[in-house]
């Protein structure tokens, strides 16, 4: 048939490009097992269109769409009207999807992982795109035949949870006792993923949930979204950091050069692209925070944004987003207070740490008992995360969440830990000069590197508190080191540490 034919058949009057075109073909060759290489079923007519080269039995079918709130599908199915088999999967309370950038390599991880009686879990913090990743992920497997149910428990308690969920697999289910039993008769016999997003307050329910479907639904997979690891038996984690940022044409830039394009007032030019990738850097590569920050572009130039990050919280204030969303400080504070009074009284403690800290620096400065279990449970819930490098395992707290806890911290309260942290670092420097002179040279250099904003803040802090032995001897053990890496601002700290 004609491309022309084929248009007007689906679209009408609508006027759509024939990229359209190309990817419903795309989609129908998925759903068919054929490709654009085999083409054993659908084969493309250069410059005219395309033709089935098989039989073809013409079956009726119906579409049933209801729209639901803020642009999203309800329930979207493709069924024949004898009853048969559909063809694709059915997608139920499926938001669009979004445009998803530098997430190739989780993507294919998702569905490597995702086998019949599994669960996945997308773990990650507040604003890196778990939802978005989800999301993508589900309308690939509904494309590929699978039934998939799409099930959002943010609004949900622990109580409200199988009720959700019940009423997303069947709607007219009514007002009956709710039960896994229940809610198991539900979903056919094909392969079925049911997406669980925004699991991190109610993990207790969604555990025995997702635990009694699996017993009972050989062909279920479930794909859950959390801040924190949900504790099923056997449970994969797929784990997102920030996007990658560092260079201007790193998927990062891409999306805040994108955001800012969209309001007007980025133009693509070198040196935008230049300040994006410092923006980038300095907001960790986390698209809401990225999309929050291009939001103010509409009132300030990008050297401005920039200039405005050393008070990250308040940049990133207003855009879109559900409520939990809608600024930075609120996805935090949603994180926050599902910590425990002794989990946050340790988060605090560490927010002293402004660059990746080891673990015996963690001890040493930490007041509480088994900070390394502590570190542990705040690594699971997203709160720190891992940085590996050849200086070894180090953990690291995000900018905004750090700047969250320092403003809501007593400074009466700092005062010991700010002293045992530079007494720490005094001595870590005394350590790492020695080395300096060993064949660990390397990685001294390397450590001193990551560990600087600590060492500028201990030199500080000994200014401030008239300590010569933290504000002076750390200086002159690493004067070869500061004349190489020509860190010209360590002469400055000397001259006064030496009035």
């Amino acid at each position: 048939m004609p491309k022309e034919e084929l248009l007007d058949e689906l679209w009408g009057d609508r006027f759509v490009s024939e990229w359209a075109l190309s990817t419903a073909v795309k989609h129908a060759r998925r759903a068919l097992g054929d490709d654009g290489a085999r083409q054993h079923i659908i084969k493309t007519s250069h410059g005219r269109g395309y033709r089935l080269v098989v039989p073809v039995e013409r079956i009726e079918h119906r579409v049933t769409v209801d729209a639901g709130p803020s642009g999203r599908d309800d329930a979207v199915r493709v069924e024949p009207v004898d009853g048969s088999s559909p063809q694709v999967g059915a997608l139920h309370r499926l938001p669009r999807p979004v445009t998803l950038l530098g997430r190739d390599g989780e993507l294919k991880r998702l569905e490597e992982l995702n086998e019949p009686r599994s669960a996945v879990t997308i773990v990650g913090p507040g604003g890196v795109g778990k939802t978005s990743l989800a999301l993508k992920m589900a309308h690939e497997l509904g494309e590929d035949g699978h039934d998939i149910w799409f099930c959002d428990l943010a609004a949900q308690d622990g109580d409200g949870v199988a009720s959700e969920v019940l009423d997303v697999v069947d709607s007219t289910a009514g007002s009956g006792g709710v039960s896994i039993d229940r809610i198991a008769e539900r979903p056919g016999h094909g392969r079925t993923t049911l997406f669980l997003d925004n699991c991190e307050h109610v993990i207790d329910a969604v555990r025995t949930l997702a635990d009694g479907l699996l017993d009972r639904l050989p062909n279920l997979s479930i794909v859950a979204t959390s801040r924190d690891v949900i504790r099923l038996p056997e449970e994969r984690l797929v784990r997102l950091a920030g996007l990658r940022g560092g260079d201007p044409h790193s998927p990062a830039v891409q999306l805040f050069m994108r955001r800012g394009g969209q309001l007007g007032t980025m133009t693509g030019t070198d040196e935008d692209r230049k300040i994006a990738v410092r923006i980038v850097d300095r907001l960790d590569g986390l698209p809401l925070a990225l999309e929050l920050a291009a939001t103010r572009l509409t009132s300030a130039s990008p050297s401005e944004v920039l200039d405005a990050l050393d008070d990250q919280l308040a940049v990133l204030r207003g855009g879109p987003g559900s409520e939990r969303h809608s600024t930075m400080e609120r996805t935090i504070d949603w994180s926050y207070r599902l910590l425990s009074p002794e989990e946050q009284q340790v988060l605090s403690e560490l927010s002293v740490f402004r660059s990746p800290f080891r673990l015996d620096a963690a001890t040493y400065v930490v007041e509480a008992e088994g900070v390394a279990e502590f570190v542990h449970r705040l690594v699971q819930c997203s709160m720190l995360s891992v940085v590996q490098g050849s200086h070894g395992t180090r953990f690291r707290m995000l900018e905004p969440i750090r700047q969250f806890i320092e403003e809501r911290s007593e400074e009466g309260g700092l005062i010991g830990l700010r002293t045992r942290h530079a007494e720490y670092f005094a001595e870590r420097i005394a350590t790492l000069a020695r080395l300096l002179h060993t064949s660990d040279e390397p990685v001294a250099a390397a450590a001193l590197t990551a560990e600087w904003p600590d060492v500028v803040d201990t030199v500080r802090w000994g200014l401030d508190a008239g300590r010569p032995d933290i504000a002076v001897e750390p200086l002159v053990r690493l004067g070869f080191h500061i004349r190489w890496q020509q860190r010209t601002e360590a002469y400055g700290w000397l001259e006064a540490g030496l009035k």
